[in-house]
C-alpha cells in the first residue's frame, strides 16, 4: 500500500517493522458542553498514583488533563514504529484524498526523522549555556550576546519598557540590567514561541492556544519547582508543542471540511506527546524535558528520573487548564488531583492561585 514511502525514505515497508507497543492511543471523547462539571476522585490513592479525572461530558477543549496519551519511549525507533503504526490505520480510514495526504505528510515527515521546523534559537542557546557556567558573566559579556540578535533586542527592549517601569530604559545596558538575568533568559527562550513553527494557516486558533497555555504552564511549573529559569520553564512552555507539528502538515483544502478538521484535533490531542519528544530531540533540549513533553498526561509511566519533574509538570496544566475553565464560567476541582500528582513536591504552595497570577501577567504582555 505504502510504495510511495518507501521510495521516499528508502526503507523498507513501513507495515513490516514490528511496532514496540501495541498500547493504542486514546480517543477523543463525545462533544457536548455543560455548565457544570463534575470530577470523580478516587479517594484512595497512593503516593505514586494519579487519581483518574472522569469528565465525560465536557468538549475534549475544554478538558484537555484527561486528554492525550502518553508517548511509548524516548527512543526515537520505537517513536518511529508506534507512530507510523497508527497513522497507517488512521490511513486506511480515511475518508478523502486531502486526509490521505495529510496523513502520508505526517509519515513521511516520521520515517525520515527530520523535522523540517525552525531551529531552536541560537541565542537562546548561547545565553543558557553563558548562565550555567560556573561564574557570574559580566554585564558588558550578556549584552554583546543579546546584541547579535536584533529582534531579542527588541523584545528586551518592550520588556524594560512596559508599563510597569516609570521611564523607558536609556540603553540596552540598562535594559537589561533592568528585568535582570532570570527574565532575560525567558524572553530569550520564549524566541522560539514567536517562530515559524506557530504559524499554521487554517489553524492559528489552536496554534494560539498552545503557545498562550505553554507560557502560563512555564511559569506555574517554574514557580512549583523552584526556579526562575531552567527545565521546569522550558517543559512547561513546550508540552503540547507536538501539536504544532502535526497542525504544520494540514492544508486549506483539507480543514475547508470539518469532518476532517476534527480529525486533525483528534490526531494533535492524541498524538503530540510523541511528536513532541521528536521535536525535543530535533531541539537537543535534552532527556528530562523529553520527558516532560512525552508523558505529562500520565508521569508515572516516564523514566524513574525524570518523574519528579514530569509530576510538578503535570500539576501546573492541571492548575493551568482549571483556572482557563474558571475564566469560561464553569466549576471544576482539580486539587484533590494536583495534590495526588504532586504530593511531597511541592509543599503548601497554592498552584492555583499561581496559575491565576500567571494568566494574569502573560495576557498582560501579549
Amino acid at each position: 500500500m505504502f510504495n510511495w514511502l518507501n521510495k521516499l525514505v528508502g526503507k523498507g515497508s513501513a507495515a513490516d517493522a514490528a511496532p514496540p507497543s501495541d498500547e493504542a492511543h486514546t480517543a477523543a471523547p463525545d462533544e457536548g458542553a455543560v455548565d457544570e462539571v463534575s470530577l470523580e476522585i478516587d479517594e484512595d490513592v497512593s503516593e505514586t498514583e494519579e487519581p483518574e479525572i472522569t469528565d465525560k461530558n465536557l468538549q475534549a477543549s475544554e478538558a484537555p488533563w484527561d486528554l492525550g496519551s502518553c508517548a511509548p519511549s524516548l527512543e526515537p525507533e520505537a517513536l518511529q514504529h508506534d507512530l507510523v503504526k497508527h497513522l497507517e490505520a488512521e490511513w486506511d480510514n480515511a475518508r478523502t484524498q486531502h486526509e490521505r495526504e495529510f496523513l502520508e505528510a505526517l509519515m513521511a515527515t516520521v520515517w525520515k526523522g527530520e523535522m523540517e521546523i525552525p531551529a531552536f534559537p541560537e541565542a537562546a542557546r548561547k545565553l543558557d549555556e553563558l548562565l550555567q557556567q560556573g561564574r557570574d558573566p559580566t554585564m558588558m559579556e550578556v549584552v554583546r550576546l543579546v546584541e547579535r540578535d536584533p529582534a531579542l533586542v527588541q523584545r528586551v527592549w518592550t520588556r524594560a519598557s512596559s508599563a510597569e517601569f516609570v521611564v523607558p530604559p536609556k540603553g540596552l545596558h540598562f535594559a537589561v540590567s533592568r528585568i535582570g538575568f532570570d527574565e532575560l533568559w525567558r524572553i530569550a527562550i520564549q524566541a522560539c514561541m514567536q517562530s515559524a513553527l506557530f504559524r499554521v494557516p487554517g489553524f492559528q486558533d489552536s496554534a494560539d492556544r498552545v503557545r498562550m497555555f505553554g507560557l502560563v504552564s512555564a511559569e506555574v511549573s517554574s514557580e512549583l519547582f523552584g526556579e526562575r529559569r531552567g527545565a521546569a520553564y522550558l517543559a512547561g512552555m513546550l508540552h503540547d508543542v507536538g501539536k504544532l507539528l502535526v497542525y504544520r502538515h494540514i492544508t486549506f483544502d483539507l480543514v475547508a471540511t470539518p469532518s476532517s478538521a476534527a480529525m486533525v484535533e483528534r490526531l494533535a490531542t492524541t498524538m503530540h506527546p510523541s511528536f513532541g519528544v521528536l521535536v525535543s530531540q530535533s531541539w537537543q533540549l535534552g532527556d528530562e524535558v523529553a520527558a516532560v513533553l512525552g508523558f505529562h498526561h500520565d508521569p508515572m509511566k516516564a523514566p524513574e528520573d525524570y518523574q519528579r519533574m514530569v509530576r510538578i509538570v503535570r500539576a501546573a496544566n492541571l492548575a493551568v487548564y482549571a483556572v482557563d475553565a474558571e475564566k469560561r464560567g464553569m466549576k471544576v476541582n482539580p486539587l484533590p488531583a494536583i495534590k495526588a500528582v504532586s504530593q511531597g513536591l511541592i509543599a503548601n504552595k497554592d498552584a492555583m492561585g499561581i496559575a491565576r497570577k500567571a494568566f494574569d501577567h502573560v495576557q498582560s504582555l501579549m
